[in-house]
């Protein structure tokens, strides 16, 4: 987990606790620009192998991620965010009530596409990115940071690839019904040429939750290329509540 240093001098920061999940296969770090300073930020890729019995995903995995978070934001944190891996996470901790409030990056209900869901991705593209990531996990993570819109090794998460063989069991396997929900306060920011989450999904997700919903050019990392927008967008989100 990785907690900035604060600044008690902005006064600019608002005073809601923010919490914040990283994505699959990056550092939290490539998040902080857009959220307060006085965020925590979690590499979900350190979470991914203790919400798993062997290869089931545990049924109380929400509540393992909650024992896992810092003390002094268990006791109902107002409000936690999450980008694509991590969005199933905060959208997992909104569901089951554990935060009034979410921030949702690239979200979807579920990365696999179903018959209730189709907007996602064919679950056997996934099933054969884990089966190349066991032969060659260098090359796959190569393929996937270029399919997100990002080359370099910028932003590389520092989790074992064990962990990141979990992560990708974890997409392959959690999933939200695609059902209305009561009004969430929640927000859902999108990029319309994202080949990971295709926006298509962002807004069936936005549409269940009840959601505040903003699309934007780019790719999976739409916020790199649109920081100004989206953190205007997210700041004016976290200062009505």
């Amino acid at each position: 987990m990785h907690q900035p240093a604060q600044n008690p001098a902005d006064k600019s920061t608002p005073e809601i606790p923010v919490i914040v999940f990283g994505g699959f296969g990056f550092s939290p770090d490539i998040l902080k620009p857009l959220f307060p300073n006085t965020a925590i930020f979690v590499d979900s890729n350190e979470l991914m192998p203790s919400l798993f019995d062997g290869t089931t995903l545990k049924k109380n995995w929400v509540q393992t991620v909650v024992d896992k978070l810092p003390s002094t934001h268990t006791n109902k944190p107002c409000l936690c965010a999450g980008w694509s891996l991590g969005s199933l996470i905060a959208l997992g901790l909104l569901e089951h009530k554990l935060f009034s409030h979410a921030i949702l990056l690239g979200p979807t209900l579920s990365f696999c596409a179903t018959d209730r869901f189709p907007y996602a991705t064919p679950q056997a593209a996934l099933i054969s990115m884990r089966r190349q990531f066991k032969k060659n996990p260098q090359e796959v993570l190569k393929n996937f940071r270029a399919t997100c819109g990002l080359t370099g090794e910028a932003f590389i998460s520092s989790a074992s690839h064990e962990a990141l063989l979990a992560g990708l069991l974890f997409l392959e396997h959690c999933a939200f019904e695609p059902k209305k929900r009561a009004l969430h306060q929640a927000l859902c920011i999108a990029g319309k040429n994202d080949l990971i989450i295709p926006y298509a999904a962002s807004s069936a997700t936005a549409q269940a939750l009840g959601a505040e919903y903003h699309e934007m050019n780019g790719s999976h990392v739409f916020f790199l290329h649109n920081h100004s927008s989206c953190k205007n967008i997210i700041s004016n989100f976290i200062e009505a509540l």
